[in-house]
């Protein structure tokens, strides 16, 4: 999976995102070296109240 969103939180902490089929988006958080370790969560757009849209 190539991820290609990308946001900085605090601590440094980095989140990658990646759109996926039926309105589902993969997240990916990754901690600050050396000790992090990645977290992976597959989260339903509609169950946030959001939607997809194609520009």
């Amino acid at each position: 999976m190539i991820l290609r969103d990308h946001i900085l939180l605090n601590g440094n902490v980095e989140v990658w995102s990646k759109a996926l089929i039926n309105n589902r988006t993969a997240f990916v958080a990754l901690f600050p070296q050396p000790y992090g370790t990645p977290i992976h969560m597959s989260i339903n757009l509609t169950d946030l109240g959001l939607g997809r849209f194609d520009e």
